[in-house]
């Protein structure tokens, strides 16, 4: 991850295998009338929490499971302005499967146009510390791979 601008390719919605519709609310906008910061940074992180649900399972996000995914760190681009009432169309990809961690890429759009693009890096973590990513898990993330 890095402060420079994001890779061109991650500013169009078909470089993204995985797609979600999130519905935009009245109450995210600033005094401008355009989607503020802090809406923007939570689409990304439910675009990336239905992603981790698809992937790595549900139960992750059962309190009786001590398995979770931590975000290590993140940087958020912020593209181009969006508005209500248009959805947003999430995009997540995986730039990289690690031993006990995973980059995942969020692009946000609306009619096409790149909103912003959220770069994260996620370990999984239980009781005792980093697990390692399960080859069920790599598989069903690797299908996702922004990688060629």
């Amino acid at each position: 991850m890095s402060t420079q601008r994001p890779d061109p390719s991650r500013l169009k919605p078909e470089t993204y295998k995985f797609h979600i519709e999130l519905p935009t609310r009245f109450g995210d906008l600033d005094i401008r009338g355009h989607i503020n910061n802090v809406s923007i940074a939570q689409y990304c992180e439910d675009a990336r929490i239905a992603f981790q649900m698809e992937t790595i399972g549900r139960e992750m996000y059962s309190t009786i499971t001590p398995e979770r995914a931590v975000v290590a760190q993140m940087t958020l681009h912020f593209v181009s302005e969006g508005f209500f009432p248009a959805p947003v169309d999430a995009g997540v990809g995986v730039a990289r499967l690690g031993t006990t961690s995973y980059a995942l890429v969020v692009g946000l759009f609306q009619s096409g146009n790149c909103i912003a693009v959220q770069e994260s890096a996620l370990v999984l973590i239980g009781p005792a510390g980093p697990l390692a990513l399960s080859s069920e898990i790599r598989e069903r993330m690797g299908k996702y791979s922004l990688a060629g």
